[in-house]
């Protein structure tokens, strides 16, 4: 989430990756969340997940832009590998062949997190 210049968060998923306490998120640069990010940096977002149990965590930080077109590539693959694989996401890359994608990343300044796997088991009825 990022924050709109009227107030209310603005919240889109996104690819992420995270490597060494730090998460880099790959976007193009005609976002709304590109926009908030440059008027305001704090940043929020949820990661959990997708079957039970689940387990997540919410991080708070602060967003930075560390490369720009062409050099968000190579951390921009890493990510689409993640999400699609290693073919799909070569493809995907290979589309971006001008200056319209940046790299952020985030230093997570505060987390919280939840671990369903603790939980009781969970039966349907």
């Amino acid at each position: 989430a990022t924050n709109r210049r009227d107030g209310p968060p603005q919240m889109r998923p996104i690819w992420y990756d995270y490597d060494g306490g730090v998460i880099s998120m790959w976007t193009s640069i005609d976002t709304a969340k590109l926009r908030n990010i440059m008027r305001d940096s704090r940043v929020s977002f949820c990661i959990q997940d997708e079957a039970w149990p689940y387990r997540g965590v919410t991080v708070q930080g602060r967003a930075e832009i560390i490369h720009r077109g062409r050099g968000s590539v190579p951390k921009g693959q890493k990510i689409a590998h993640r999400y699609i694989g290693e073919e799909a996401g070569d493809r995907f890359v290979d589309l971006i062949t001008d200056e319209s994608y940046v790299i952020l990343t985030v230093t997570p300044e505060k987390f919280a997190s939840w671990d369903n796997t603790k939980a009781p088991p969970y039966s349907e009825k």
